[in-house]
């Protein structure tokens, strides 16, 4: 992958003028050239390309026609790149343009699908995908925009009305009525859909306070792995409520 990389890089700085830029984000006064910066080494090969990809739309800001396919074709080529060497890294377009690792194609669909819904936890979700999988990761913030996103979604269907609303309070007001709730109807004998999504509330909200200190800052920060774990569990919660799935069953009158 490195040539036709080091090619698209080459040609990005020189038809765009960005070595000075490249060099002020990734490369400082230690590197002389861009040339000499992606040459060296590959992580810092990878960390140029992602440091353009940011700088990209800014190019485009005078929304030229020419340019803006000229910058089209030249991240087209550069997705058909890191495709076809199998790179671990692809182009993200969920919150602008960076490179992020490579994820199950089906996992990045359902965060996908919810950008098209129009509220707060997509949007807060996005960003988590971002943060998580970017070049430069950060778990603590990823972790919490994904609880805030699920406090979003539960806050807004178990407790509307709640001036000072919080996933604790969603969650105490769904455990006391869980009779009255399903997801889609999926119950059974032995564990009430209600029950399974309860957990998962409660798997999140949990270990959220498992990381905050007294004041509310991070007292531990959050894993890759738990940041990981956390954000692919936002992603279904909220597809199940912005999808209408979970359901509030008024209990069924008794006759005397």
């Amino acid at each position: 992958m490195s040539p036709s990389l080091l090619g698209w890089v080459w040609s990005m700085v020189r038809d765009h003028d960005l070595e000075g830029y490249v060099q002020a984000n990734k490369g400082g006064s230690k590197l002389r050239t861009v040339y000499e910066a992606t040459t060296m080494n590959d992580d810092l090969m990878l960390d140029v390309v992602d440091s353009i990809l940011q700088h990209l739309p800014a190019l485009d800001e005078s929304g030229d026609y020419v340019t803006q396919n000229k910058l089209r074709v030249l991240v087209a080529a550069l997705q058909s790149i890191l495709t076809e060497s199998s790179s671990a890294y692809a182009v993200d377009f969920s919150d602008g343009m960076r490179l992020v690792l490579r994820v199950d194609q089906t996992a990045r669909q359902a965060c996908d699908d919810l950008d098209e819904q129009d509220g707060g936890a997509s949007e807060l979700l996005r960003t988590a995908w971002s943060t998580t999988f970017s070049r430069n990761p950060n778990p603590s913030g990823s972790y919490r925009d994904a609880v805030l996103a699920v406090e979003s979604v539960a806050c807004q269907a178990f407790i509307p009305d709640d001036q000072q609303p919080s996933l604790g309070k969603a969650i105490g007001q769904l455990r006391g009525d869980l009779a009255t709730w399903t997801v889609a109807t999926l119950d059974n004998q032995q564990q009430a859909s209600a029950e399974t999504l309860l957990a998962m509330l409660e798997t999140v909200w949990l270990n959220h306070q498992r990381h905050l200190g007294a004041d509310g800052s991070s007292a531990q920060p959050a894993t890759q792995d738990e940041a990981e774990a956390v954000l692919f569990l936002a992603v279904t919660i909220v597809q199940w409520f912005e999808r209408g799935l979970v359901k509030h069953m008024w209990p069924t009158p008794v006759h005397m």
